[in-house]
């Protein structure tokens, strides 16, 4: 069966949070970002995938007009307390490498600062 996403107002509404209410995701407002959620069971190294985030590639703007896309993968998401999806979508956007000036924009990976403020979230 073929994956579907859909434009998820669940995970936008919590994204949207962070970014408001979190002065190291502030310069997010002026990004646009999708976020979606896929029916798909996605495995990564034989772990489960929570969320993934991308870059829109220039090629595929005319038809996802957005800098950047989340992916919440629900089959795995929905095993999680509503707490533990919060911090998910917040560890998503710590993925989102957008200055907002004129550097380009890219994803940043998985570095040790990153999982420290996802621990200082406790």
């Amino acid at each position: 069966m073929a994956e579907k996403r859909e434009i998820s107002n669940h995970y936008t509404a919590m994204a949207t949070a962070w970014i408001n209410n979190r002065e190291e995701l502030r310069h997010l407002k002026d990004a646009t970002i999708v976020y979606l959620e896929s029916d798909h069971r996605k495995k990564s190294k034989r772990r489960k995938v929570f969320g993934l985030c991308e870059k829109v590639q220039d090629k595929n703007k005319w038809a996802i007009p957005a800098d950047f896309t989340i992916t919440f993968y629900k089959p795995h998401m929905e095993m999680l307390t509503e707490w533990q999806q919060e911090i998910v979508v917040y560890h998503e956007l710590l993925h989102v490498g957008f200055s907002g000036e004129d550097e380009p924009m890219s994803t940043v990976p998985h570095d040790i600062e990153d999982f420290r403020m996802v621990i200082d979230m406790f």
